[in-house]
């Protein structure tokens, strides 16, 4: 359980940078056998994918002019 929490911070840090080989391989690792980690890795992603989503719309609407 205390890897869970490594883990997670580290799936959270993925998205705002580069992990190295060994932080990429042990996530990996331990996604493959520990499912509420990887629920929580494909939220981050979900959430990661709406919040860039967000944006895109977000810069749509304030070009247009009024």
């Amino acid at each position: 359980m205390k890897y869970c929490f490594k883990v997670t911070k580290l799936i959270s840090e993925s998205h705002e940078r580069p992990l190295s080989l060994v932080e990429s391989v042990g996530v990996r690792l331990h996604r493959l056998m520990c499912l509420r980690c990887d629920n929580f890795g494909k939220n981050c992603e979900s959430l990661s994918q709406m919040m860039k989503q967000f944006a895109q719309q977000h810069d749509k609407d304030e070009s247009k002019p009024e």
